[in-house]
């Protein structure tokens, strides 16, 4: 059903949702924000004689929307990377790896301090921690973090120097996998795919979670969770319903009413939001056509209408969009593809980077930061 394993476990979302979305991005200090340059951060890995070696690829995003090698191009990262997020303030890159040995996993949150220059700094801050296979996302303020597992999900609190400590593990449904958080930074969801729900949660001050609920999302499995900046949420399932499926939320208990399901005859795998809430795009992966779905968004009721044809994008699963609102990013294994977005939201092809060669050479989550 899927591409491979590695495509599951690395939706990103972004800063209040995936991975991203697939996207995270954060915003650093500065005094004019258009002296801020944005840098771009890709989770990649690779196999070598049996076993894989992970890296951090580190880009400035040109104003013209291109990736751009920073020096040194990669850090190294560790033997097993699983995703990948950004702070808000801009000053740190987080990676969750886990590590195979003598039969048993361990799994390390790892926090890379952001220099002046978009590089990040080489020796990163280590927090192991019980858990950690599925994608983790930040809440909007960068305070917490959560991480999907099992038929559990896990909070932590992030302290001033880069470690995380445990905040609460509480029950969720069958294979947890993907957890997506309100703009407010109020409510955190998570999305089981195995038993066709999303189950509700309230966020405590100290990033305690509390249950609230569930509503069911039959007859769709859920694999992916993103929020509107207006504060909708979309859910992907079973890519083979080829839907997408959008709710609201109560602002007052955190509710989920479900709205409406958009099917575009497509296999979706991932989407994005641009900054504004005004335009939405979809990553499918088709068997032997994969391609990328433009889509114009009802910011009062959150209604999702196609834009445009799609946009053939071969081996492209995950799509990021750049802190700016400007550009669109879509990752391919070896490559990403880039693109410029018009002035109605319409993509325009920005050509693309090839990744580092080597066989078996995979992209699996992009984050961004604006210094």
């Amino acid at each position: 059903m899927m591409k491979s394993a590695a495509k599951f476990r690395l939706p990103v979302i972004a800063s209040g949702s995936i991975c991203f979305f697939l996207l995270i991005f954060a915003f650093g200090c500065g005094s004019n924000p258009a002296d801020r340059k944005t840098y771009a951060y890709v989770l990649t890995s690779q196999q070598v004689g049996g076993s894989s070696t992970g890296a951090l690829a580190q880009f400035q995003v040109t104003t013209d929307g291109e990736l751009t090698p920073l020096d040194p191009p990669t850090v190294s990262i560790g033997t097993e990377p699983v995703s990948l997020a950004a702070s808000p303030d801009g000053k740190y890159v987080y990676a969750l790896e886990n590590a195979l040995s003598q039969g048993a996993y361990t799994f390390t949150f790892l926090r890379f301090s952001i220099n002046n220059d978009g590089t990040l700094a080489p020796k990163p801050v280590t927090s192991t921690v019980p858990s950690g296979d599925y994608p983790f996302t930040l809440s909007p303020d960068g305070r917490f973090a959560f991480v999907p597992w099992g038929n559990t999900v896990t909070s932590y609190r992030i302290n001033t120097s880069g470690q995380f400590t445990l905040a609460s593990t509480v029950s969720a449904g069958s294979n947890a996998c993907t957890v997506a958080i309100d703009p407010t930074g109020q409510f955190a969801f998570v999305g089981n795919y195995l038993d066709y729900s999303i189950s509700e949660y309230k966020i405590g001050a100290d990033g305690t979670l509390t249950p609230t609920g569930s509503i069911s999302s039959n007859p769709t499995a859920v694999y992916f969770l993103g929020f509107s900046p207006e504060g909708f949420l979309y859910s992907i399932g079973d890519p083979y319903t080829e839907t997408l499926a959008e709710y609201s939320v109560d602002t007052t208990t955190g509710t989920l009413t479900e709205l409406n399901d958009l099917a575009n005859g497509q296999l979706p795998f991932s989407f994005a939001f641009d900054r504004t809430g005004a335009y939405a795009y979809m990553a499918n992966t088709n068997e032997g056509g994969d391609s990328i779905s433009m889509f114009t968004v009802d910011k009062t009721t959150g209604t999702l209408a196609s834009s445009g044809a799609d946009i053939p994008t071969p081996g492209a699963y995950q799509i990021a969009i750049d802190p700016t609102g400007q550009f669109v990013f879509a990752l391919a294994g070896g490559t990403v593809w880039q693109f410029k977005i018009g002035s109605t939201g319409t993509l325009v092809s920005n050509g693309k980077f090839p990744m580092i060669a080597g066989n078996g050479e995979t992209s699996g989550a992009i984050a961004f930061a604006r210094r």
